[in-house]
């Protein structure tokens, strides 16, 4: 596998993190989410990762 390769398979990977976390966060806030714009968001992996560590902690249950 290419770089390049390797690099575009990252950026779908991250591409799907956002959009989940993203759907999360709206159905938490009962508000619709425009996935045509979410896809276009560019992050790094790092960035992604956070974004979801964030909404996970505020999304779960707190007791």
């Amino acid at each position: 596998m290419t770089s390049d390769e390797r690099n575009k398979m990252i950026t779908r990977d991250v591409n799907f993190i956002v959009q989940g976390a993203m759907s999360i966060q709206a159905l938490s806030n009962k508000q619709k989410v425009n996935i045509k714009n979410i896809s276009e968001i560019n992050c790094t992996l790092h960035d992604a990762k956070a974004i979801f560590d964030d909404l996970y902690d505020k999304a779960k249950p707190h007791k």
